[in-house]
């Protein structure tokens, strides 16, 4: 037992080395290509043939002036948002299971007012550290003052939201005590749901909620569907604005679906060195005879992230 557990650890710390690869730079004797709305740059469906949901995308820029946008197939890239890359050096994107579909299909075209790109690399990000359940975003979004992530409507789009219980906004600060606002736009009518000290939590569909050592706000899907209320305002994203009030500043980190009972989502299996054992273990190196409850596994020498018992 002894010797299969130390097999896993080598295994699993082998997994969490960074790694990089870079898939594209300039052609020689240029320092880098510029992109702008009517010259947009695509990067080749090959490039994300061996990518893995939470794999980050990071462009090293020039001379970045206003907004990038991703898309893919002429719609916008589900799980991207409104970014303003102003003066930026770098732009990084970390890939959600349903912008890997896509992008494994027709590619992804990057396309913005004015920007060069220097440099493009995968590297690990958050592969295989996802949340559990339907992932529609993940990354590092900064908490301070009125801060919005503006998160485009094909995260929505691309699901099918009667499949879910509810939506969880993870984040790295307190389990409450600050403001968080779901809007469609900036309207009276565009305000889907909001908690915060001052906000009554009875009746209410959003929620402070902590499990297992992670905070979340979670929003109930069956009390309110916030791509009803983007279309019946014609807005083109969600919108998740946030002031931290009295606490420090912190970071949102996931927005994730979460399936209703009984309800059968993705099993995503993650790549491991290759590991001659056979049979299932949790992360311990213990053995088990089945799998009972979501969580990690290693099955057969594979790393796998169980989400629909």
């Amino acid at each position: 037992m002894k010797k299969v557990f130390l097999m896993l650890a080598t295994a699993l710390m082998s997994c969490a080395m960074v790694t990089a690869e870079t898939i594209w730079t300039p052609a020689e004797g240029q320092t880098d290509t510029v992109v702008t709305w009517e010259k947009t740059f695509t990067i080749s469906k090959q490039s994300f043939a061996t990518c893995q949901q939470g794999n980050l995308l990071k462009l090293t820029l020039n001379k970045a002036t206003d907004v990038i946008e991703l898309k893919s197939n002429g719609q916008k890239l589900p799980g991207s948002r409104f970014s303003n890359i102003a003066e930026a050096g770098s732009y990084e994107c970390f890939l959600t299971q349903a912008m890997l579909d896509t992008c494994k299909l027709y590619g992804m075209e990057l396309c913005g007012k004015s920007f060069g790109i220097k440099q493009i690399e995968i590297l690990d990000g958050k592969a295989g550290n996802m949340k559990t359940g339907e992932t529609i975003w993940t990354g590092y979004f900064w908490v301070d003052n009125w801060n919005t992530l503006e998160l485009f409507k094909e995260a929505l789009t691309a699901e099918d939201l009667s499949k879910y219980a509810s939506m969880r906004i993870y984040h790295e600060g307190p389990e409450n005590g600050f403001i968080l606002n779901v809007l469609a736009n900036w309207a009276d009518a565009g305000k889907i749901a909001e908690i915060g000290p001052s906000v009554s939590t009875e009746n209410n569909p959003l929620q402070y909620k902590s499990e297992g050592g992670l905070n979340f706000v979670e929003l109930d899907l069956t009390k309110v569907n916030p791509l009803t209320v983007i279309n019946t305002v014609g807005s083109d994203r969600l919108m998740i604005q946030c002031n931290k009030e009295a606490q420090s500043p912190f970071n949102m980190t996931d927005i994730v679906l979460v399936p209703k009972q009984g309800t059968a989502t993705t099993n995503y299996e993650m790549d491991m060195p290759s590991l001659s054992i056979k049979g299932i273990y949790d992360l311990l190196g213990r053995r088990v005879e089945a799998i009972n409850s979501n969580g990690l596994y290693i099955v057969d020498g594979k790393k796998v992230m169980v989400t629909n018992k």
